[in-house]
């Protein structure tokens, strides 16, 4: 054994001896995240009964972390057992535990499940078993059909119902970020959906365009008048046109389908700060709204206030004519919302290199950062311009990676 080995297992040892609370592990997030491991033994190793107390606290309160006890805890995959009718009632016992405590955990979003009616509250749980095989209905009241229902082949060790209750729960919060329309979460992600509505009817706009005029969306109103309304909110802002939520391409000066060519280091640069801008401030209101007791263990806002630094690099293909676009940065923390931002600059990957001391920025985040679980960070996307939603796509794509990373979606 290992030094690191043993400290675990007497950290076990303490917790099954009743030396630790759940409820003081629940209260300190940065304790709990310390003392995963040991709860994960415990988990794999005791009864149900033993470890319900911590994980159904952390499940509802720090999911993420529960997640990853979870995880450390089970195998995915198992062969099954025979159950007897005592047996299922204990198991829909357990499964009503394990869910309502997730749904604890993802707050809002707890209405939107498959297996919650509409003001969030848990369905009836019925379990059945034919073999080895367990299944598990959920049952609307007076409706003989399941409103769902799961197969059970548990993975190995007693922690299994909260494994399979995490997967039920973590593939609707999935099924959320996939499919929900962003723009009706966030003013910003609406004037970027608005903008492509009504830059959609007037020739050039969507790309070229600084803003279309007020007299010209008021026709354009008369055809989708869907929209007239989130638009009229608009108006008073903004007198001289609807403005586009994103600097435009140059104009053109001859004929070209690829979108990103139109574009020159100034106004590649302008359009990028402009979409990780935005992108950056929605991803924070949308995770603190939807996601509150995620937020802290999420990549892009566990550091919140930050700011981006990077660069904007220009690509050349050697077999068309087509420029392509790409932005490598890395995520700083900062001392107070002033200093906020997106700061990019034109150049190549050997700028960025030159301009980055990753030991550095590793420091500074311990130091000012020191309880995050995410350490220094960056990352490369290319930059998809001819994309008519750019930062509502980022958002999108940074939820479901973060996420998935801490473990809390498929």
């Amino acid at each position: 054994f290992t030094v690191a080995t043993m400290r675990f297992w007497f950290a076990m040892a303490a917790l099954n001896d009743g030396l630790v609370a759940a409820a003081d592990l629940a209260d300190d997030r940065d304790r709990a995240r310390n003392w995963v491991q040991p709860l994960a033994i415990f988990t794999a190793t005791k009864a149900f009964p033993k470890s319900q107390p911590f994980l159904e606290r952390l499940a509802a309160r720090h999911p993420v972390i529960a997640a990853q006890i979870v995880a450390d805890s089970t195998v995915k995959l198992g062969a099954g057992i025979s159950r007897n009718e005592a047996e299922l009632r204990v198991l829909e016992s357990q499964t009503q535990i394990c869910l309502r405590s997730w749904l604890a955990g993802i707050g809002p979003l707890a209405s939107l499940t498959k297996f919650t009616d509409r003001r969030g509250d848990l369905l009836e749980i019925r379990a059945s078993s034919t073999g080895t095989m367990t299944e598990i209905d959920f049952m609307r009241p007076g409706d003989p059909k399941p409103q769902l229902y799961t197969i059970f082949r548990e993975a190995v060790g007693p922690a299994a119902i909260w494994r399979r209750s995490l997967e039920l729960t973590a593939g609707d919060v999935k099924k959320f970020v996939e499919n929900v329309p962003l723009h009706q979460l966030d003013e910003q992600l609406l004037h970027e959906d608005l903008w492509n509505r009504i830059a959609g009817f007037v020739e050039g706009a969507r790309w070229f365009g600084s803003h279309v005029e007020w007299d010209q969306v008021d026709r354009i109103l008369s055809i989708d008048r869907a929209i007239a309304a989130a638009v009229e909110r608009f108006r008073s802002l903004y007198p001289d046109g609807f403005p586009s939520p994103h600097p435009p391409a140059d104009t053109p000066t001859e004929p070209t389908s690829w979108i990103p060519n139109f574009f020159t280091a100034e106004t590649a640069l302008a359009k990028a700060t402009s979409i990780y801008e935005m992108a950056l401030s929605v991803y924070q209101r949308i995770a603190r709204s939807y996601f509150p007791n995620f937020a802290d263990d999420l990549r892009h806002s566990a550091w919140w206030p930050c700011r981006m630094v990077g660069v904007v690099v220009r690509h050349e293909s050697k077999t068309s004519d087509r420029t392509d676009w790409s932005v490598t940065y890395h995520c700083e923390p900062v001392e107070n919302d002033a200093e906020i931002g997106v700061e990019f600059i034109s150049g190549s990957d050997e700028d960025y290199l030159e301009m980055t001391d990753p030991e550095a920025l590793h420091a500074r985040a311990r130091l000012m950062r020191p309880h995050s679980p995410h350490g220094y960070w960056g990352a490369s996307d290319a930059l998809r311009f001819h994309n008519s939603h750019p930062a509502t796509e980022l958002v999108r794509n940074w939820l479901l990676s973060d996420l998935r990373d801490a473990g809390c979606t498929p």
